[in-house]
């Protein structure tokens, strides 16, 4: 799968993975992708795919697509700390998601007001 072929998971600007402010994604140490700027709270599925899991703080799932590409995403840099505040899950593992499908809010203005980068990254784990 090219990443070209994988929608923005929310409404933003999509940077390069390597502008990301973390160096565990800019680098690419977690594999290639995209990152995405929201301008909204929902977070949808890029493509076709599984839940394959969803973290009990909300702000990482693993997908796997209909072709086997398993896809991250992970919502915030250090927004684990938020220990969910601000998130709500739509999903659960093994369900079956439509590109386009909510699969989490989550509210950015209030992780970025908490001091957190709200960039979601896309990446396709090596």
């Amino acid at each position: 799968m090219n990443k070209e072929d994988v929608v923005n998971p929310v409404a933003g600007k999509r940077i390069d993975i390597t502008e990301v402010k973390d160096a565990l994604f800019s680098k690419k140490l977690l594999g290639d992708g995209f990152a995405v700027i929201p301008e909204n709270n929902d977070i949808c599925s890029p493509v076709d795919a599984e839940i394959l899991t969803i973290t009990q703080t909300k702000h990482a799932i693993g997908l796997k697509a209909q072709d086997g590409t398993q896809i991250l995403i992970h919502i915030g840099l250090d927004t684990v700390k938020l220990n969910g505040e601000g998130f709500e899950a739509f999903v659960s593992a093994g369900d079956k998601v439509s590109k386009g499908q909510k699969l989490v809010s989550f509210d950015y203005k209030l992780a970025a007001e908490k001091g957190f980068d709200p960039t979601v990254i896309v990446c396709f784990p090596a």
